[in-house]
């Protein structure tokens, strides 16, 4: 009886192991999936701040998928097509709002230049 108990419960634990490594997988290609969206729906209003954020949080969600070298096939396409997604939503989102940061890039030289030539005078 000891041992049907001890059993079951071993089977018990190898269970939520299994269920939690494919759950840890998922969320991972669910972080990938809010990460595009977030981009595709946010980036063209990014300042030069916001893409430092957003580079470091793809850094942290790619180590999230690349701690994970099981996945099946259709889940490899769903990473493939979701890190296309976020890259496509980069390139839209830097042509949206790099003329910005440039934009203040040069007023700030601008201004830095007027005081810099007050300061000579």
């Amino acid at each position: 009886m000891k041992k049907c108990k001890f059993f079951v419960f071993c089977a018990m634990l190898l269970g939520v192991c299994l269920m939690t490594s494919c759950s840890t997988k998922q969320q991972a290609i669910n972080s990938l999936d809010k990460f595009a969206n977030e981009l595709r729906k946010n980036s063209a209003d990014y300042t030069l701040e916001d893409w430092k954020k957003a580079a470091e949080k793809y850094q942290k969600v790619n180590n999230k998928i690349l701690k994970h070298d099981d996945y099946t096939f259709n889940e490899q396409k769903e990473i493939a097509k979701k890190e296309l997604d976020a890259l496509i939503a980069i390139k839209h989102g830097l042509a949206d709002s790099v003329p910005g940061i440039i934009f203040d890039f040069i007023t700030d030289f601008s201004s830095l230049q007027e005081k810099i030539e007050e300061l000579i005078q």
